[in-house]
């Protein structure tokens, strides 16, 4: 891997901070999170992982599984890195598209790390 196409122009450079930027608020969010509710209660916290408008909560497990989402959108960055780094000795055009998609893959992740927090707190 190369990654040379890092600051090539100034669509990549937006997308990959702007990707590590969501990426970071949800570490933090998530692990802000967790604290809050290992200070809350005692004995095993719980977390509400998923809730809906029709059955209400329908996913609870241990607090330290929410942080499964923002290491699913780390993977997801790392794979988008490696594939864009791929397809720019093909066309630049796909590296753009590959890694301004990936800002907008963040951005929801970091969306559902807000509704993690709020379902908790």
């Amino acid at each position: 891997m190369r990654f040379k196409f890092y600051w090539s122009d100034w669509i990549i450079k937006i997308s990959i901070f702007t990707s590590v930027f969501f990426l970071l608020l949800s570490f933090i969010l998530v692990g802000y999170t967790f604290f809050v509710l290992n200070i809350e209660k005692t004995s095993s916290s719980f977390a509400v992982l998923h809730s809906s408008v029709y059955f209400g909560v329908d996913g609870i497990a241990e607090a330290w599984q929410i942080f499964f989402l923002p290491i699913f959108g780390f993977a997801i960055f790392l794979l988008n890195l490696f594939i864009a780094d791929q397809f720019w000795k093909i066309s630049h055009f796909y590296t753009r598209v590959i890694l301004v998609s990936l800002a907008f893959i963040e951005i929801f992740v970091f969306l559902g790390c807000v509704s993690l927090w709020k379902w908790n707190i």
